[in-house]
């Protein structure tokens, strides 16, 4: 859940963003260098945002680790400290979780997204809420920087390269033009 409300959030954020400022500065087809600007300012204004998101989402993760991979080392020490004295078959304690009958995973209360962010906020307030937020900027404004002025030049490029085709393949007719082609009225009495 608190992907969702990290990613869905972060990709409107984003494109607003980033038409709010084509339209700012009045540009209709944007320069590489123009959509590399604006593709790091609008993603670092959505990370930014959205940090407070992906913070539980690692305290999430971080929850899910203690339930389901620590577990295990309590009874595999009881198994090894029994299995030395017993001297009966050999055991490694290789740390790995050990989820049996014996030892089900441990009961973590789930909580809402609202009820984390609460948390972590009583536990360090702004800070602990957008921790992670500068090495998020360092990786997110130069992928969206990238992702961007890539696309609009590749839109760009397209959109240029198939009105030139089309202009090659369709040449423009020019009415009175006294060079052998063909005038507009004299196309239409031929197409019609």
């Amino acid at each position: 859940m608190s992907r969702i409300l990290r990613d869905v959030p972060f990709s409107g954020i984003y494109w607003t963003c980033y038409e709010f400022l084509k339209t700012r500065f009045n540009v209709v087809e944007p320069s590489f260098g123009f959509s590399f600007a604006a593709g790091a300012i609008s993603g670092s204004v959505a990370a930014t945002i959205t940090t407070p998101f992906d913070v539980v989402k690692t305290h999430e993760r971080i929850e899910f680790g203690e339930k389901f991979i620590f577990l295990g080392r309590p009874l595999a020490a009881q198994i090894a400290a029994s299995s030395s004295h017993t001297h009966t078959h050999s055991h490694i304690d290789n740390g790995s979780a050990c989820i049996t009958a014996d030892n089900p995973p441990k009961q973590v209360a789930t909580k809402s997204v609202a009820a984390r962010l609460a948390s972590i906020y009583r536990l360090g307030g702004v800070p602990a809420v957008f921790s992670g937020l500068g090495p998020r900027l360092f990786k997110v404004a130069p992928a969206c920087a990238i992702m961007i002025s890539s696309f609009e030049y590749g839109k760009s490029f397209f959109y240029h390269y198939n009105i030139d085709q089309h202009n090659l393949l369709n040449p423009v007719v020019t009415e009175g033009s006294g060079s052998g082609s063909l005038s507009v009225s004299e196309a239409r009495r031929k197409f019609d």
